[in-house]
């Protein structure tokens, strides 16, 4: 295929079932680009600490580069980690937008208002 579709990913968990999602995402990534014309970006991953954000128009962040890092730390500690907080929800909030796929991957209560919240700023759902 030419052209690709770009959508962004956001993955909040990233223990056994986020690592897992974001090594498939890894491994898969030419597979959807070649065969269903989709580039998924991974702009955020996000851990109790924080979420490590790709900033608007930089480049999607590396899956394998922050699986290793979460290795050695806390999210928050990346350098383009973000602590819990207003300053994570407002990094969070620039991602918003009908191409941005969020994987939860917590099992935590604590993450649905965030969910509901993000919904709202998404351009095809209005506030």
């Amino acid at each position: 295929m030419a052209s690709s579709t770009p959508i962004g990913v956001v993955v909040l968990g990233c223990r056994n079932v986020g690592a897992a999602v974001l090594r498939r995402l890894a491994a898969g990534s030419a597979h959807h680009q070649q065969r269903y014309g989709l580039k998924f970006e991974l702009r955020a991953v996000g851990d109790s600490s924080g979420c490590v954000v790709a900033p608007a128009g930089a480049a999607a962040l590396d899956a394998s580069a922050v699986l290793g890092f979460k290795e050695t730390g806390r999210l928050a500690a990346h350098p383009q980690g973000v602590a819990n907080g207003p300053q994570l929800q407002q990094a969070l909030a620039g991602l918003a937008g009908p191409r941005t796929i969020i994987v939860d991957c917590t099992a935590e209560d604590s993450v649905t208002p965030l969910l509901k919240r993000w919904e709202t700023l998404s351009p095809s759902h209005p506030p």
